[in-house]
């Protein structure tokens, strides 16, 4: 067992340091915490660290990621206009392209917290034929060999055009039937 090393990727200076790019390529577990997704991409874009992200994961290291972690790895994705309006429901969000890592998907964490306003002007932000894949609070997706399964307190959401189906825990998930 190895202890858990952070490599703290803040900027874009720190996404193309050396140091932190071997952190990246050497680890066998790689997470992508949470912020703001246009930031977080932007960092990450063409970057070093993210060439080992990539690398590593194809090497076979697990990859998972958290909030916007979790967003850019879709095709589209999706990043809210600051500064924060006081209501949730006033919410406005700008199109992101993502890393295709799931092609067709866009992520959406937080499915739960998120009133319906904010459901429906996301799926509307998406081209036909993609498909939103909604994850509760306290829950997470695990995909492996093309099997998915949700895991945790709450559920995952697909939404494909104007069908919408959910997944309980222990479900598995057809996410790119």
């Amino acid at each position: 067992d190895a202890p858990a090393e952070a490599a703290m990727v803040l900027d874009k200076a720190a996404a193309n340091d050396p140091q932190m790019v071997q952190k990246v390529a050497s680890a066998t577990w790689i997470h992508i915490s949470g912020g703001k997704p246009v930031v977080l991409r932007n960092i990450l874009e063409n970057s070093a660290v993210w060439e080992a992200v990539l690398a590593a994961h194809q090497a076979g290291a697990l990859l998972s990621g958290s909030s916007a972690g979790a967003i850019i790895f879709g095709e589209y994705g999706f990043s809210p206009r600051l500064p924060f309006p006081p209501n949730l429901e006033d919410l406005v969000f700008d199109p992101l392209p993502g890393f295709k890592l799931l092609p067709g998907i866009a992520v959406g964490p937080h499915f739960d917290a998120a009133p319906p306003e904010i459901t429906t002007q996301l799926t509307g932000m998406l081209p036909s034929g993609a498909t939103m894949v909604g994850i509760d609070e306290k829950t997470g997706l695990l995909g492996q060999n093309g099997t998915w399964v949700v895991v945790g307190a709450g559920r995952v959401t697909l939404i494909r055009g104007e069908a919408r189906t959910e997944y309980p825990s222990g479900a598995t998930v057809p996410l790119f039937a």
